[in-house]
C-alpha cells in the first residue's frame, strides 16, 4: 500500500502563488520532477503608509495622499476615507 507523504509551507501570509515540483531520490539519483501551482488566499491588508494631507484650513477641501500596503496580500479594491 502506497502512504501519502505531505511537505508543508508554514509562515507565508495573504495571498501568494506557488510553484512546485517534487521529486523523489534514490541511490543518489533523481526521479522526474511533478509539478503543481497554488494560491493561496487574500488576507487583511498591511498598513498604509506616508499619509500628507495638502490644503488650507481655511479652504472647503482638501487632498489626502498616502503609500499603498507594502504587504497587500491580495488585490487592493477600495480605500475608504473615515472622520
Amino acid at each position: 500500500m502506497l502512504r501519502r507523504k505531505i511537505g508543508q509551507c508554514t509562515g507565508k501570509r495573504g495571498e501568494h502563488h506557488f510553484a512546485l515540483q517534487v521529486r523523489a531520490r534514490s541511490a543518489g539519483v533523481n526521479g522526474p520532477a511533478a509539478t503543481g501551482m497554488i494560491m493561496t488566499k487574500e488576507d487583511i491588508p498591511g498598513l498604509i503608509a506616508g499619509i500628507e494631507f495638502s490644503g488650507n484650513a481655511t479652504d472647503d477641501s482638501f487632498t489626502v495622499t498616502w503609500i499603498p500596503p507594502v504587504e497587500p496580500n491580495g488585490i487592493i479594491i477600495q480605500y475608504t476615507l473615515v472622520n
